[in-house]
């Protein structure tokens, strides 16, 4: 860092930007294949599918979360800083059994020493690596595969101090030599190691560390201050939330996602992408279809109800910067669009905002909408219409997932 940007971080810092908790959510990984990946993670390591198909898939492991995009770049040059997932079982020679056979490569079978027991190397044909270890003596978890924490790798002499930058708490310092453990905050521990050779390269397929934050606007102005981002960066919408890459060194990826309580209810209408069957209040019935589209930016649910015969009407679901909002393609003709405004553990609430086709809000119109959520096979549904100053509350539709 140059001493006048240093200074001026100093006088920011100094002026009261606070910066609000960040915590470790997940890593990427740009892989060319997304479903062969997702197949190969899920096979070989026991990560679950939460949102797959298409452009990008994300997996999840004991609360980590493993997101696949789909990348034409060169693959990472070996040996470069770089971001991995570290996983534990004390059964090595099973656990790599697994993973050989759904498609990841070994460079060496035989464990090798590490301070806290043997450990293998993993390699998935984009060419991230990842790494099996089995403690010593009865510090593990069963024989299972378990999530260990998140490895970074950089330089000899590159800064690790950034992480307490950060906010994130360092374990201790007297751990082993070029090691630098980082106490879990989210979904993992991290640990810091100076083994790099060189830089990341850009533009080749290298992982990245994903912290959340809950509001990036409350944020980004304290990152800037501790010179890791610009303020007048505008972040990146992407299908689990708005995105902020960070300065950091060796130049490995660390980016910042903001993980907001609407960020978490779009993730779960992707949740119910597939068919299903509807019974209404009043006893007619529904055939609805959900799918993720978009590289996962929207979900778009088609609906074939027995009150309007021969009719398909959609509601397309996405992120508008922070906030999540809806717009329903009606048989009334207009296309009236709803905000997110309450959202709770099982139930969301959407307010009118605007539509088209709408010259006022007394033309008729579908107004309000109030999901409910029973479990992963099981939602309801309740629309209002409202028209010349007049609400009135439509029947509720019970929905069951159709069998896979």
């Amino acid at each position: 860092m140059s001493l006048p940007l240093l200074f001026a971080s100093f006088l920011s810092l100094a002026a009261g930007d606070e910066l609000a908790p960040l915590s470790v959510w997940g890593v990427e990984l740009p892989v060319t294949d997304v479903a062969a990946a997702e197949r190969r993670y899920a096979d070989g390591l026991g990560f679950r599918t939460v949102l797959g198909g298409g452009e990008v898939a994300r997996l999840e492991k004991d609360g980590l979360a493993l997101v696949l995009v789909r990348s034409d770049a060169p693959p990472a040059t070996e040996g470069a800083a770089n971001v991995h997932v570290n996983l534990e079982t004390d059964d090595l020679a099973a656990a790599l059994e697994r993973a050989l056979a759904a498609g990841f490569d070994a460079p060496a079978t035989e464990p090798f020493a590490i301070p806290i027991g043997r450990a293998l190397t993993l390699v998935d044909p984009d060419g991230h690596r990842l790494n099996l270890i089995d403690l010593e003596g009865d510090q593990g978890r069963g024989a299972g595969l378990a999530l260990f924490n998140v490895g970074i790798d950089l330089e000899a002499g590159a800064d690790w101090e950034f992480v307490e930058r950060l906010g994130l708490t360092v374990l201790t310092r007297a751990y082993v030599p070029d090691a630098l453990p980082i106490a879990r905050a989210g979904a993992a521990e991290l640990v810091l190691h100076r083994e790099a050779r060189a830089p990341r390269a850009a533009n080749t397929r290298s992982p990245a560390l994903l912290l959340a934050a809950d509001d990036l606007a409350a944020v980004q102005p304290a990152l800037a201050a501790r010179a890791f981002a610009d303020a007048a960066a505008t972040p990146r919408p992407t299908p689990f939330g708005r995105r902020l890459a960070l300065r950091a060194p060796s130049l490995v990826r660390v980016d910042v996602l903001e993980r907001s309580p609407a960020q978490a209810a779009y993730e779960r209408l992707c949740g119910l992408a597939g068919r299903w069957e509807g019974k209404s209040s009043q006893g007619w019935t529904a055939e609805i279809e959900i799918e993720v589209i978009a590289r996962g930016s929207a979900v778009l649910e088609r609906s074939n109800f027995e009150a309007h015969p021969g009719e398909t009407m959609l509601t397309l679901f996405a992120m508008d910067g922070p906030r999540l909002r809806l717009t329903h393609y009606c048989v009334a003709g207009n296309q009236p669009r709803l905000e997110a405004t309450a959202i709770g553990a099982d139930e969301l609430g959407f307010t009118f905002v605007d539509g088209g086709n709408l010259a006022s809000r007394d033309v008729g119109h579908m107004d309000e909408a109030v999901l409910r959520f029973a479990g992963p096979d099981e939602f309801s549904s309740r629309w209002s219409y409202f028209q010349a100053g007049q609400t009135r509350w439509m029947e509720e539709i019970h929905y069951r997932r159709e069998p896979r």
